[in-house]
């Protein structure tokens, strides 16, 4: 199979959400010198984890929803070992990845490819600050932390239309949880988004449809977050 072939298969997969198939053709054909092959493999890795990550949520829901009568019958074990697999999972393949990245990766990498995989790896070490406890949380709060602001720092001098970039606005949006979910701060999650939207408006550009999505779940967001709601799922997937 050609490159240009499996491109195309991989796009078609990606489009459907089949990021196992994009991920096997991709590692096969092992182009990264291809920019928009790169951001896909590396994106659809990140996407496998968060499916494992909402998988890990499901889960804890059903046991939030246990009646008292079922846990005598143990199966608040059984959703614990379930749990701890997929902890597990999201874990060591969220170390493969900023491995790969870090290894394979960032060295074809301009200063926008370089700030998308800086996101995709505070993605990363979010998710994993989610299911950590004590030190080990904190540090992978520290490390998310640094990937989003290296990451926006790159898209604000990158490209001078950054207010706008689905890219910069989606770093944006998922740093903002980090600040409400992780560091108990909605106050400053707000706050940081109204920075953001304000130099949005500012700008005078006409917005991409990715774009006007991204502006539309911010300012849902901050609606329930003034309104005292946490732990909102969404992010920016790409």
């Amino acid at each position: 199979m050609t490159i240009s072939k499996a491109a195309y298969k991989a796009k078609l997969s990606d489009s459907i959400g089949n990021y196992e198939d994009v991920i096997q053709i991709l590692t096969e054909s092992s182009d990264f010198h291809d920019s928009s092959l790169r951001l896909l493999l590396v994106g659809s890795l990140r996407n496998r984890i968060t499916s494992l990550r909402t998988s890990l949520r499901t889960i804890k829901s059903c046991k939030e929803k246990l009646d008292p009568s079922d846990l005598s019958k143990g199966l608040t074990s059984v959703i614990n070992e379930i749990c701890e697999e997929l902890s597990k999972l999201i874990m060591d393949e969220s170390e493969d990845v900023i491995r790969l990245i870090d290894d394979n990766i960032l060295m074809y990498c301009n200063d926008h490819d370089k700030a998308f995989c800086n996101k995709l790896k505070g993605d990363l070490m979010r998710y994993r600050a989610e299911i950590t406890t004590g030190s080990e949380r904190s540090s992978n709060i520290k490390a998310s932390v640094a990937f989003y602001e290296d990451s926006l720092q790159l898209a604000r001098s990158c490209t001078e239309k950054y207010p706008i970039d689905p890219l910069y606005l989606g770093t944006i949006l998922n740093y903002s949880i980090l600040k409400c979910d992780l560091l108990n701060n909605p106050e400053g999650a707000i706050t940081f988004i109204n920075r953001a939207l304000l130099a949005v408006k500012e700008s005078n550009e006409t917005l991409s449809p990715q774009s006007e999505q991204l502006i539309k779940i911010l300012n849902d967001n901050i609606s329930k977050w003034e309104q005292g709601s946490k732990n909102l799922f969404t992010s920016a997937f790409f």
